[in-house]
């Protein structure tokens, strides 16, 4: 049954690899021990590229296909960059929000973040320890604030500008 499964994961990318504006495609196969489902990620060029993708009779008859070789229907979840750092609600509550917004929300999140990380490591003086090691201390305080800096951005910042902006973020569907 897996070979068969795997065989269908070929068909599917490619006939999509042939849709216009496709960009790439990822079969990512379950963790052993920690889940049973197969994730596959692929990108467009563009929303309306993307959503006739979606919408088209050929993916329909490669999931009809599938059915047979699944224990149950697939669900897609659209995404379109950065969206992961925002905790989506699921798609029938609302649409993802625009690239446009995730951009703002993000740039209005990392600056500040990276100018407060930027003053406190300084005025701790690791900058200065680490940049009388020439230019391996360069590279240094990069890691260095750059971990710092998307911890911040991944498990603090985000999550609270997200909980802040929900309803610009996430309208919700209206029937």
């Amino acid at each position: 049954m897996e070979a068969a499964f795997k065989a269908w994961a070929e068909g599917i990318y490619g006939v999509m690899a042939e849709q216009k504006g496709f960009q790439s495609y990822q079969a990512v196969p379950p963790v052993p021990g920690e889940n049973r489902d197969w994730f596959f990620v692929f990108t467009f060029d563009t929303q309306e590229n993307l959503k006739a993708w979606l919408g088209s009779e050929t993916r329909a008859h490669w999931q009809a296909l599938s059915e047979p070789l699944t224990e149950g229907p697939g669900h897609t979840r659209v995404m379109s960059g950065l969206e992961w750092l925002f905790g989506l609600p699921s798609p029938e509550e609302s649409d993802p929000p625009p690239v446009w917004k995730l951009a703002l929300v993000t740039e209005l999140g990392l600056a500040p973040t990276v100018f407060i990380v930027g003053l406190l490591l300084m005025n701790l003086g690791f900058y200065a320890a680490l940049g009388q090691a020439g230019w391996w201390g360069m590279w240094w305080q990069v890691l260095l604030s750059t971990c710092v800096c998307v911890s911040l951005m991944t498990w603090v910042v985000m999550p609270l500008l997200t909980r802040l902006l929900r309803g610009w973020l996430f309208p919700r569907k209206t029937e």
